[in-house]
């Protein structure tokens, strides 16, 4: 279904998940075979941590943190996420 369809960029609000769970791998095998940039507004880092090759992080409307994920740090994500003590162990 989605092969038919001519993409240049894909802007997503939340989590994509929310897709109908049959089209999800389909929408990113897409993506990565035609190199297409996905824009997404998420805050599970986990699902970030998957998926991404860049990340943006803002706090109070301010960017936090711009680069690859390998580069993102839990002293980053506090900061990002207002200094709470939520990261994994």
């Amino acid at each position: 279904m989605l092969d038919k369809v001519d993409l240049d960029i894909i802007l997503l609000a939340g989590r994509y998940t929310l897709l109908d769970p049959q089209a999800e791998p389909e929408l990113i095998d897409l993506c990565e075979q035609r190199a297409i940039p996905v824009i997404i507004n998420m805050h599970d880092v986990e699902l970030a941590r998957r998926f991404a090759d860049r990340i943006l992080g803002m706090s109070q409307g301010a960017l936090v943190y711009d680069g690859p994920l390998a580069g993102l740090s839990d002293a980053q994500l506090k900061a990002i996420y207002g200094g709470q003590d939520w990261l994994h162990s």
